[in-house]
């Protein structure tokens, strides 16, 4: 009894899993995931209660947190997208936080907060809009990254800092992948998105053996009807549009990608193993 009284402890104070029931957070986490939660990443309490042991660290804007829904009670996960003080702004499900665009300006429906970056998912539209405002002292606002299938702060409003119990650290468990080990936050520092267009356009350049480009058409709407890639910088290229698909058109048309990709292979080794 001693030690189930201990594990159970050591759950509520440091750390914990959580399973996502939805696709409310895609693209960053995707139904069926078991998320790692540090659960002392924000303070450690007193266990099965709210009262704090060390004091709490401040909860960082983009974020994924678990926390209790102000509706219903629901245990949630969500991503931070804004706090104290901030002015926030939505329309179409992109954010402007203090008057700017968080928007990556090379790659679609990519969002950063800081050096936390955000993959949303558009498929549904963007939900609804939020008009300026401010976020007040003590609150913060949580909203999923499937902006137009995310049941969030646009429904139930602020949630409270001090009633978020723990961040998000990986996803340990992923359908079709079994065990893995993927961050949810992924960083500028030392990966490709810290490029600018020049820096990739060259390294593509270099690339001599035969490549295949898979796009969603969905997914690029908004550069209009008459929108090309720009594949000059490849050597050896094929690039297949796919219909009813949007920017992570391996999720949307899986089947499909996969014949794509299959067919391209077999071409290319000219049906060897």
């Amino acid at each position: 009894m001693l030690l189930v009284a201990l594990v159970l402890a050591a759950r509520s104070t440091f750390a914990d899993h959580y399973y996502v029931p939805s696709g409310s957070m895609e693209y960053t986490l995707m139904p069926g995931d078991r998320v790692f939660v540090d659960k002392s990443a924000y303070g450690v309490r007193i266990p099965f209660t709210n009262i704090d042991l060390v004091s709490r660290n401040l909860v960082g804007r983009g974020e994924v947190v678990i926390f209790d829904s102000p509706r219903d009670g629901t245990r949630l996960i969500k991503r931070i997208v804004a706090i104290e003080g901030d002015q926030i702004e939505m329309q179409q499900g992109m954010l402007r936080i203090n008057g700017q665009s968080i928007a990556d300006p090379d790659i679609e429906l990519i969002e950063w907060f800081g050096d936390h970056m955000a993959r949303l998912n558009l498929q549904h539209g963007g939900g609804p809009d939020i008009p300026a405002s401010v976020i007040p002292e003590g609150m913060v606002l949580a909203v999923g990254d499937h902006r137009g299938s995310s049941l969030d702060g646009r429904y139930f409003g602020l949630v409270p800092e001090s009633d978020i119990y723990g961040r998000a650290v990986a996803v340990y468990f992923r359908r079709g992948d079994g065990f893995v080990w993927k961050f949810d936050n992924y960083t500028r520092a030392g990966s490709p998105y810290e490029f600018n267009m020049e820096d990739a356009r060259d390294l593509w350049n270099q690339i001599k053996s035969p490549i295949l480009v898979i796009w969603g058409r969905d997914g690029w709407g908004r550069q209009g009807s008459d929108f090309e890639l720009d594949l000059s910088p490849f050597h050896d290229v094929r690039a297949v549009g796919v219909e009813g698909a949007g920017h992570w058109v391996h999720h949307d048309q899986f089947e499909l990608f996969m014949g794509h990709v299959e067919e391209f292979l077999g071409e290319a080794t000219n049906g060897a193993p």
